[in-house]
């Protein structure tokens, strides 16, 4: 009997605990209905006297508490910078070409590096890399030699604009490295040389589908010489086309072109031109020849300038 009334005391103790939860739940949400009345209450009564200042700090209390937020979060959108930079209105700088050419008597490739301080569009100084090998062949009397050329220029220089008009003058080292099957013993290109090499390149349209080009550089090395020029018309706003003539050689050799030309053909960061037509030289050997030349903008894809890099 006394188990069964200590059983009976826990379960009336165990009654009025839950018992005693009620009102405390009940009393919080009385308290917070009382308050969301005084509330509206209050809003009622500032409604009624517009021209209280308590109402008036109350309610400018009550606006700053809920636009702090979003003020905050609009500063903080305001002071980060834009996640992507706009490639339009970055300019370019830098700028990789190669190519290759072809005849019957020849073989070359070429490719270097451009750069530009104040970009392909500024006024300022540039640098000039190239790198070219081949080789070819040609007669000493009666005896024909093939020659393998390898060469290096590292050349500074300045870029000019006008209207219409694009000047870029360069000069610097150069090395050059000449070696013949048979050996020549009476050519004084055979070996390892260095000397200087200077240049320009014109790009001038002097009308507004019409353009001019001429590139040419001289090396005081066996007084070799390269040169180029040719004019084309704009077709369908996306190439040029027209005729170009090269020359090249040193003190023993000449080699004249005449052909045509596209230029400036591009895809995506790539810029392409092919070049075809006759060739001769002072052996009194002719054929044709066909060349191809590549640049590449790793940084300005969507910024090309409407003149090409007249390489």
């Amino acid at each position: 009997m006394r188990g069964v009334g200590v059983l009976v005391a826990a379960a009336v103790a165990a009654v009025l605990a839950v018992g005693g939860l009620r009102p405390s739940i009940a009393q919080i949400e009385k308290e917070s209905a009382v308050a969301q009345d005084s509330d509206d209450d209050d809003e009622e009564m500032c409604e009624e006297n517009t021209e209280d200042v308590e109402c008036d700090e109350s309610s400018e209390i009550k606006e700053s508490n809920e636009s702090k937020t979003p003020q905050h979060a609009a500063s903080r959108r305001k002071s980060e910078p834009p996640a992507n930079i706009n490639p339009d209105l970055v300019p370019e700088h830098l700028l990789f070409f190669s190519g290759a050419e072809i005849w019957r008597n020849g073989l070359f490739s070429h490719s270097g590096l451009f750069w530009a301080y104040r970009g392909f569009d500024g006024d300022g100084p540039v640098l000039k890399l190239l790198l070219n090998s081949g080789l070819y062949r040609y007669y000493s009397g009666r005896k024909e030699i093939v020659g393998f050329q390898a060469m290096g220029a590292f050349m500074p220089g300045w870029r000019w604009h006008g209207p219409g008009l694009e000047f870029t003058a360069f000069g610097g080292i150069d090395a050059q490295d000449h070696r013949f099957l048979p050996n020549d013993p009476g050519n004084r290109l055979r070996g390892t040389h260095v000397g200087l090499r200077g240049g320009f390149d014109v790009w001038f349209e002097p009308v507004h589908d019409g353009m001019i080009t001429v590139s040419a550089s001289l090396s005081t090395i066996g007084s070799s010489y390269w040169m180029r020029a040719a004019t084309g018309a704009r077709f369908m706003d996306m190439i040029w086309i027209g005729p170009e003539f090269l020359a090249a050689g040193d003190e023993r050799y000449t080699e004249l072109r005449l052909g045509g030309h596209i230029t400036s053909f591009r895809f995506s960061s790539y810029e392409f031109s092919l070049g075809a037509g006759w060739a001769t030289d002072n052996d009194g050997r002719h054929g044709a020849y066909g060349r191809l030349g590549v640049l590449y903008r790793p940084f300005g894809g969507a910024t090309q300038p409407q003149q090409p890099v007249p390489f």
